[in-house]
C-alpha cells in the first residue's frame, strides 16, 4: 500500500486508473519511476515540481522509467467497504552492475498524454523501495499484493 499520497491525487487515484483502462484521453498511461534521493512534498502537482522538491531520479545502468497500460490494469477490486488497487510487478533486469544507485523510493505518475513530460505527469504515489542495485534484477514486488499499490476505505 502507499506510503504516502500526494494531495493532487487524493481521492483521484481510482478515477486516475479507470481513465488508463478506458484510454481516455488516448495515450494515458501509469508510470513507475525510482528515485535514489527523496523529498516528499504532498503539495507537489507535477513530476517537475516532485524534482524541483530535492528529489533525483535513478540514472543506474539499465534503469528505465516503466509505463503500465491499459491491457496491463486489472480494475481496483471494492467489497463494499475497501478499495484496493493493485499494479503488475515490474522487473528492471541487469540493474546497475557499470553505474550503481541505492534507490528510495518508488513513484507512481498518471501520465495524461502518454508522452512522459514532466511538466504534465501527476504524482499520485510514493512507496518505500530500499534496494541497491548490483547488476541483478530488481521487481516492484508488493504492488499487486493483497493491499496493493493503493487502499481506500
Amino acid at each position: 500500500m502507499a506510503n504516502t499520497v500526494y494531495a493532487i491525487s487524493k481521492g483521484k487515484v481510482a478515477e486516475l486508473l479507470q481513465r488508463v483502462e478506458n484510454n481516455i484521453p488516448a495515450g494515458c498511461k501509469i508510470q513507475i519511476k525510482l528515485f535514489k534521493a527523496f523529498t516528499f512534498d504532498a503539495g507537489d502537482n507535477t513530476e517537475t515540481e516532485v524534482v524541483a522538491s530535492g528529489s533525483t531520479e535513478c540514472d543506474f545502468t539499465n534503469y528505465e522509467t516503466k509505463s503500465i497500460v491499459a491491457a496491463a490494469l486489472t480494475p481496483p477490486a471494492d467489497d463494499g467497504t475497501n478499495m484496493i488497487a493493485t499494479l503488475p510487478d515490474q522487473t528492471w533486469a541487469a540493474a546497475g552492475g557499470t553505474l550503481d544507485n541505492d534507490i528510495l523510493k518508488l513513484v507512481t505518475f498518471y501520465d495524461p498524454d502518454g508522452s512522459d513530460t514532466a511538466g504534465t505527469n501527476v504524482p499520485m504515489t510514493a512507496h518505500d523501495f530500499v534496494k541497491s542495485t548490483n547488476g541483478g534484477d530488481i521487481v516492484s514486488d508488493g504492488l499487486d499484493a493483497a493491499t496493493g499499490f493503493f487502499s481506500a476505505a
